[in-house]
Order: C-alpha cells, then sequence, then structure tokens
C-alpha cells in the first residue's frame, strides 16, 4: 500500500520539486519514522506504508523557499487509497486529503 503525496508550489504555479519530506507514523504512544524523500519534478513522491493510520507529514519547506517557516507540519488520517495534496508559498501553506 502506497500513500502519495503532491506539492503545488502556488507562487510560480507549478509542483514543487526537489522538496525533502519524511513521513511519521502515530503508534498511540509516540511518533515513529516511516520514510523520507524528496518530491519528484511533478512534485509528487509516494511512500510505501503497512497499514492506515494517523500519519504526519514534514515538509522541510525553508530548503525550497526562503521564509521564516522551515517546516511545515501536517497530521492526518490514512486510509488506503489517501492522497495528500499541498500548496505552499513562503508565507504560508493549504493542505487537503483526497480520498476514491
Amino acid at each position: 500500500m502506497s500513500l502519495t503525496l503532491r506539492v503545488v508550489d502556488s507562487v510560480r504555479g507549478r509542483p514543487a520539486a526537489e522538496l525533502p519530506v519524511r513521513l511519521d507514523r502515530y503508534d498511540g504512544n509516540t511518533w515513529q519514522a516511516v520514510d523520507e524523500g524528496v518530491t519528484g519534478g511533478a512534485g509528487e513522491l509516494a511512500f510505501a506504508v503497512a497499514e492506515a493510520g494517523l500519519y504526519r507529514a514534514r515538509a522541510a519547506i525553508g530548503q525550497y523557499f526562503t521564509t521564516k517557516f522551515p517546516e511545515i507540519q501536517i497530521i492526518f488520517e490514512f486510509t488506503p487509497g489517501d492522497r495528500v495534496e499541498l500548496q505552499v508559498t513562503p508565507a504560508g501553506y493549504s493542505a487537503c486529503l483526497v480520498t476514491p
């Protein structure tokens, strides 16, 4: 099973390529690292996940934009087939969870 994260650079109107992202899963007590990677040319990154649950994506936005936000975090409840859409600017972000 996989979880796909798609990031769009809303300032430039294109996918946010080469953005470092880390994915963690909440085990009921603490956050456990699942995987990390960098978005590709289409602004997408697919993570292999073992199960549904509470996840946190941490995007190192300060490595992409000059901004006062070095990292943004989104926490979401994942079920198979869901896709995370993230729109970013130097001043903020918007996220949504697309379900099939």
